[in-house]
């Protein structure tokens, strides 16, 4: 080929495609208790220098995203270490139980949709996340809770954030739904446990999604000897349905990566393990990310 012919082959070339500006995004998952091991990852991110620019959330999940976006995770570890067994408990003291005096007015004997309102839990959450509009984050940030009406999840991209987190807490039985025009909203682990969706759906093109569900086996014993009391019952068939949840949830794209900062189980509604599990998920995302994106 002459070196007109080729200069003119090159000219009638369709032009490179600019490349796509990589966003990142992390998605955090739920996990009650588990989720203070996310406010590890957080401080490895920021000691990596790894700044995303979208964060999503489930349950728990929710409120470490928002921590993110509004930059108040000092804040949140100083009040995880302080936080004692009795101050743990102390979020629940405001379960109700079947009154007497209900049961006269004709109301059933479980005639409450949960046992808990929240009013304690969401106190501790304005701690540290402001009572502002999702659209006020510097960064984009999204929330997954469940319409028990139509099974389908409930994403949250704007609006007040306090209340996206109120609906995508909602465990079913703990606490009490939130009711919204047509949608019974609970937790949104039952959908959607670790968005990585709803992240790419934000807009990034890389996540980095936290499984905080430890895939762990249940040791076999004697039922004879060893039967569990009601809330044995209740934990191990919850943690069921969430390993199955998880699995149908956590489907990444290729670049995507998946950290899971926890090897053995902790009890979901224990909040007084906060040491031991920012310092998992701190140690888990330095593992991981150290090398990779440092």
């Amino acid at each position: 080929m002459s070196l007109s012919s080729i200069k003119k082959a090159l000219s009638h070339r369709a032009p490179l495609k600019k490349r796509q500006k990589e966003v990142l995004g992390i998605a955090f998952g739920s996990g009650a208790a588990r989720g203070w091991s996310h406010i590890g990852v957080i401080k490895a991110l920021n000691e990596l220098g790894i700044k995303p620019e979208v964060v999503t959330g489930t349950s728990i999940g929710s409120v470490a995203a928002a921590i993110y976006a509004a930059g108040t995770v000092d804040a949140a570890e100083k009040f995880a270490h302080k936080l004692t067994l009795v101050e743990a408990a102390s979020l629940l003291m405001e379960v109700r139980f079947p009154s007497i005096g209900n049961m006269r007015k004709g109301k059933g004997f479980f005639d409450f949709s949960g046992l808990l309102e929240g009013k304690r839990a969401m106190e501790v959450i304005s701690r540290f996340v402001p009572d502002v509009n999702i659209e006020d984050f510097p960064i984009k940030y999204g929330a997954v809770a469940t319409d028990l009406y139509s099974e389908q999840a409930v994403e949250f991209t704007s609006g007040k954030v306090l209340s996206a987190i109120r609906a995508s807490i909602s465990i079913p039985g703990i606490f009490t739904p939130v009711v919204d025009e047509t949608k019974l909203l609970v937790d949104g682990m039952l959908v959607d446990p670790v968005p990585v969706a709803l992240a790419h759906k934000l807009g990034a093109t890389k996540v980095i999604a936290i499984n905080i569900t430890p895939n762990v086996k249940e040791e076999h014993v004697a039922v004879s000897a060893h039967s569990p009391n009601i809330m044995g019952v209740i934990d191990r068939t919850w943690r069921m349905v969430e390993k199955m949840a998880v699995k149908a949830s956590v489907n990444t794209l290729e670049e995507d990566i998946v950290i899971e900062p926890l090897k053995k189980n902790f009890n979901p509604l224990n909040f007084s393990k906060a040491d031991e599990l920012i310092d998992c998920g701190y140690k888990a995302t330095m593992d991981a990310l150290g090398t990779q994106m440092g």
